[in-house]
């Protein structure tokens, strides 16, 4: 059998930890990866840095989140020896949220470009609009409406270009599963 890295994408609130979940139990053997694993090294600082404890420039920031990435990069290609691993944000989070700030998008991929490469990845279109009216925006740094709304922007103008499937996100999270598990048939 053949194991599949599959990635969750979207702005913050769009629903990425409901849908992994429930993907997981329709997906077996199947393992969640949730970036930034605020657990690990560079973690813990990304964490202080989403709660404004501490402040970096953008390209550190871009850097350390990247960092996040590549302390998972051994087990995430372990797992994929023996189940599907679903990541809830990956490299793509980290160029479009960076490329926000005003960040090059070509730069910001290229300091993932040694990672896992994912099999699929997944945009949930959720507008700001609607993901700024769920429970806690506006407790982390990037949850501003304006900030928001060109991420969103980005996304949608990377989904065609970076080869992602972009689904409705305002859908039920049944159907959204549902359209994944679609996509995921050979």
């Amino acid at each position: 059998m053949s194991f599949k890295l599959i990635v969750l994408e979207g702005l913050d609130r769009s629903g990425k930890t409901t849908v992994s979940s429930m993907l997981q139990q329709r997906l077996q053997p199947c393992t969640i990866i949730r970036f930034p694993n605020r657990a690990t090294e560079t973690g813990k600082l990304l964490d202080k840095f989403l709660k404004k404890q501490i402040k970096f420039s953008d390209h550190t920031i871009h850097l350390l989140y990247s960092a996040n990435r590549y302390e998972e990069e051994t087990r995430i290609r372990d797992l994929l020896k023996s189940t599907h691993v679903i990541c809830d944000r990956y490299w793509l989070s980290g160029a479009v949220y960076s490329t926000a700030k005003g960040l090059d998008f070509e730069w910001c991929k290229s300091t993932d470009k040694l990672l896992p490469q994912p099999d699929f990845t997944f945009f949930l279109d959720v507008p700001v609009e609607e993901t700024s009216k769920r429970t806690c925006f506006g407790n982390e740094v990037h949850d501003k409406i304006e900030f928001q709304r060109k991420v969103y922007e980005i996304y949608k103008s990377k989904v065609e270009e970076e080869g992602v499937y972009e689904i409705n996100g305002l859908q039920e999270p049944e159907k959204i599963v549902e359209a994944i598990l679609e996509c995921l048939k050979p």
